[in-house]
């Protein structure tokens, strides 16, 4: 998460397309009228704007946090986000504090559950990171959507179950993106207005694609692989054969598509990285888009 600056994982999820939906209207509505009565002043230049308020438990000094979140300049300029179709929970923690009205300074305004706006000073996050990317950026501030998924509260250093309770809510959280994958799929098509079909493993596939049998032919290809909003996990050339592929749902993607045709299917995550994840960037339970091109070599 970007938290109180823009951090390197932030800066490489740059110009992706999704805002968290419960908050694209309020991006929309803020980044034109920030000057309406609403924000509230907090730490140095700090101001937030608490858009829902669930009065669930408050975040102590000492406490992780999962949230969702968009971040974007004052010139309306979106630089990260953790998803539209597949959002991914990030964890923040309340104590990282880098400078007098960072974001982590609004966490003393906030509760379990709630959803804010809040407007971090630019000039103070270019204090703390030199990218080029904001170097030019003439806006006032960042301006941050947010929603508190929970709030795990350590009760002072010698709290023998915090950790305990950490744990706990992330395998209740793997288990609904489980649960959840389905859907997001579904809304993904939906959305995108996509026309696609069904393999007996549940591999999806352009219902207009003429599919052949590639089964044990080497093949040249290029491919990149996605999450359903556009972060880039993998993208790779390379000569390969089917059964030789990096997992289950691009092995049986391989054998369908004819040469010189791009092709974009949905990997299920069971076809996949399924409950691990990559162990790197990907959560458990993502679903995958990979566009592929079988080459004429």
């Amino acid at each position: 998460m970007a938290g109180s600056l823009v951090s390197e994982s932030a800066i490489k999820l740059i110009c992706m397309k999704n805002i968290p939906t419960c908050f694209l209207v309020l991006i929309v509505l803020s980044l034109t009228g920030c000057s309406k009565p609403g924000f509230k002043k907090g730490n140095g230049a700090l101001e937030y704007q608490i858009v829902e308020d669930i009065s669930g438990p408050v975040i102590g000094k000492l406490a992780t946090v999962y949230i969702t979140y968009s971040e974007a300049t004052g010139n309306g300029k979106l630089l990260a986000g953790t998803g539209k179709f597949d959002p991914q929970l990030t964890t923040v923690y309340a104590t990282n504090i880098k400078f007098q009205g960072d974001l982590q300074d609004a966490f003393k305004y906030l509760s379990e559950g709630d959803s804010a706006l809040v407007k971090v000073s630019l000039d103070s996050i270019k204090k703390f990171n030199n990218s080029p990317l904001l170097a030019k950026d003439t806006s006032k501030y960042m301006l941050y959507t947010l929603r508190i998924h929970k709030v795990i509260n350590q009760n002072g250093k010698t709290d023998s179950g915090y950790l305990q309770r950490v744990q706990a809510y992330e395998n209740e959280a793997k288990l609904k993106r489980k649960k959840d994958e389905p859907e997001k799929i579904k809304r993904y098509l939906a959305f995108n207005k996509m026309n696609y079909k069904a393999t007996s493993t549940g591999l999806l596939y352009p219902a207009d694609l003429k599919t052949v049998n590639n089964t044990g032919k080497e093949l040249y290809i290029s491919y990149t692989v996605t999450s359903l909003d556009g972060l880039a996990y993998l993208t790779r050339y390379e000569k390969i054969r089917p059964d030789q592929s990096r997992f289950i749902g691009l092995k049986e993607a391989l054998t369908l598509a004819p040469k010189g045709i791009k092709t974009k299917v949905i990997i299920p995550s069971h076809l996949a990285y399924n409950a691990t994840g990559d162990k790197f960037k990907m959560p458990p339970y993502t679903p995958l888009i990979c566009e592929f091109t079988i080459l004429n070599k």
